[in-house]
């Protein structure tokens, strides 16, 4: 392999190698951190864009990996990357919850797809002291997992009642946080990417839609 490797390109002596990996990925599942990418479907790689060329728009690739001194190879799922990150973020007691972005993600896998990406100051959430960079878990006792599941959680929740969450840290320490809703100053808020393209995005307000005991009403910003 390292005569492969090495015909690839004159003069370049050099092996890819997995640093990181995105934990939601497909491939991910396959592939672990240390391995040595030595061919795609079989054509030796060497540089990034020997694998963007292997790879092309196939939805599945064989990776031929050098790991552990031994050799194997092991089929990958390839994912489209879109450059947007980030389509939907829901602003809860002024928490900012979204599913977490590629970034994160390369850290490790995250313990739930609610991250708490920033607060805003003045709200229930600075006030009684929850930070961002945590993922929530559970709310009054009721394990959540998505943004939905969250949603339909505190959709029951009275206004001004005390909220009991449990958020887990980027590390896995878990710790947990009472806090009071306040509808009128922070209502539920949900951003949406406008999947028509014609907007940047799709503005909705839950808690009015609860009121009214009708649905949601939306705008456009």
């Amino acid at each position: 392999w390292m005569e492969k490797l090495q015909a690839c390109h004159q003069g370049r002596s050099q092996v890819l190698a997995v640093n990181q990996k995105r934990h939601l990925s497909p491939t991910s599942k396959v592939v672990q951190e240390g391995d040595l990418i030595l061919a795609v479907d079989s054509k030796p790689v060497c540089t990034f864009r020997d694998v963007e060329e292997a790879v092309g728009d196939r939805a599945k690739v064989e990776l031929t990996l050098l790991r552990d001194e031994e050799v194997k190879v092991v089929p990958a799922a390839t994912t489209l990357v879109d450059g947007v990150g980030t389509h939907r973020i829901l602003v809860w007691a002024g928490m900012l919850l979204q599913c977490s972005y590629r970034a994160i993600q390369e850290m490790g896998k995250g313990a739930s797809d609610i991250y708490c990406s920033y607060y805003l100051f003045g709200s229930p959430a600075h006030f009684y002291g929850m930070k961002s960079c945590r993922y929530i878990v559970a709310v009054n006792g009721t394990p959540v997992q998505t943004l939905d599941d969250l949603i339909e959680v505190v959709q029951t929740i009275p206004d001004r009642a005390a909220v009991k969450l449990k958020a887990v840290d980027l590390q896995g320490q878990a710790m947990t946080f009472t806090l009071k809703t306040d509808a009128k100053f922070w209502p539920t808020n949900e951003l949406k990417r406008d999947p028509t393209g014609k907007m940047d995005w799709v503005l909705v307000t839950r808690e009015e839609a609860k009121e009214a005991g009708t649905r949601a009403p939306s705008s456009r910003v």
